[in-house]
C-alpha cells in the first residue's frame, strides 16, 4: 500500500522542521556527538528547496531541459503478407532473402493484421543485386517466398495501385525527453 507524504508526515516522522522564512541554510555538527537523522532530513530539505529555486530561475514551468528529438525516415519499406496471421516468432532483425532472384533485407518491425490490412513487414534492402535494373527501386515481386527468418513467408499476391504488396513510406518517431516541472 503506497504512502501518502506531505509537510506533516516529515515534520512529525521524520522530524523535519526546517521553515524557509527562518533564513537558515546550513546545519552544524558537534564533533564528537553522534549524527542525528534529523539533521540529514534537514539537510535534503534545504538542498532540495535550493535546487528547485534553481530550477525555477532557469526554466520555464514545462520547459525542456533534455528534448527529445524527432527522427524521420523517409524510407520505410514495407512488405505486405499473403498470412492472415503473422507467423509466430521474431522476425525482427532477422535477414529475408527472396527465393526467385535472391534480394535480401533487414527486418525493421513486424506489425499484425490489423483490420483489411494483412500483415506487414517494414524491411531495409540489404542486397539488390539478383534484381533487375531500370527506373524503379528493385524490390520483392506479389507472391514471392521469403526464407531466413523464424518462418517461411509469402509476399501478398494482389498487387494493385490501391493495394501495393510492396512500397515506401515515411517513419516519424520522437525520442523521449525530460521537462522541467516544479512542485
Amino acid at each position: 500500500m503506497p504512502n501518502n507524504f506531505n509537510k506533516n508526515t516529515f515534520a512529525t516522522t521524520y522530524k523535519d522542521d526546517f521553515v524557509d522564512s527562518a533564513n537558515y541554510h546550513r546545519i552544524l555538527f558537534n564533533s564528537g556527538r553522534a549524527l542525528q537523522a534529523r539533521e540529514l532530513t534537514q539537510m535534503q530539505t534545504i538542498t532540495q528547496t535550493e535546487i528547485s529555486r534553481l530550477g525555477k530561475h532557469l526554466f520555464n514551468q514545462g520547459a525542456a531541459v533534455n528534448p527529445g528529438s524527432v527522427n524521420v525516415n523517409n524510407r520505410y519499406e514495407f512488405v505486405k503478407l499473403e498470412d492472415a496471421t503473422l507467423p509466430s516468432g521474431n522476425f525482427v532483425g532477422s535477414v529475408l532473402v527472396s527465393g526467385t532472384n535472391s534480394i535480401s533485407m533487414e527486418v525493421l518491425e513486424a506489425v499484425n493484421a490489423s483490420g483489411s490490412e494483412p500483415p506487414t513487414l517494414y524491411v531495409r534492402y540489404t542486397s539488390t543485386s539478383g534484381g533487375t535494373a531500370g527506373t524503379t527501386p528493385v524490390r520483392v515481386s506479389a507472391g514471392e517466398t521469403l526464407t531466413g527468418g523464424p518462418a517461411v513467408v509469402t509476399v501478398q499476391t494482389t498487387d494493385t495501385l490501391a493495394n501495393p504488396c510492396t512500397g515506401v513510406g515515411t517513419k516519424v518517431s520522437i525520442a523521449e525527453g525530460d521537462f522541467f516541472r516544479s512542485r
